[in-house]
């Protein structure tokens, strides 16, 4: 049984979870391999990329994680895949790195969100259309990566 998921639309993500819960009651596994990425040759702007690229890989993931927790069995298990792209070695600034580390220890789902929401809000205070950041860019200067 095939159903679209769109993971920036929240009405497709709830219809998602509602009929796999019809389809199937309770679930075992969860596995996320959703995201996107722009190519680096993209004309698109960095603000443009850097904002969509967060409201789909990690709000959009977010909102699926949270529509699908309750389908998940005792003992089950949510998988999340990632790339490479998003490993806390691309963070220059050491605090950025040490906070987004904690996350086994003490970063909570809506501080996670609010560091990802604010790096959104700090790269779109360039107001740039450029579509690479240049080295004064204000996210740069707050320890956020340039990729």
């Amino acid at each position: 049984d095939m159903v679209l998921l769109d993971l920036n639309n929240e009405a497709s993500i709830n219809a998602c979870a509602e009929h796999v819960a019809r389809l199937c009651g309770k679930i075992d596994v969860l596995i996320l391999n959703a995201a996107m990425a722009y190519k680096h040759t993209d004309s698109t702007p960095w603000v443009q990329k850097t904002r969509n690229t967060v409201a789909t890989n990690f709000f959009g993931n977010l909102a699926i994680c949270k529509a699908f927790h309750p389908l998940i069995n005792d003992g089950g298990h949510l998988i999340t895949v990632a790339s490479m792209s998003g490993h806390l070695s691309v963070l220059p600034d050491n605090e950025l790195r040490r906070e987004f580390a904690s996350a086994d220890q003490s970063l909570s789902i809506e501080r996670l969100s609010q560091l990802m929401a604010q790096f959104v809000h700090d790269v779109e205070e360039c107001r740039s259309t450029a579509q690479a950041p240049g080295p004064d860019w204000p996210h740069l200067q707050r320890g956020w990566a340039n990729h």
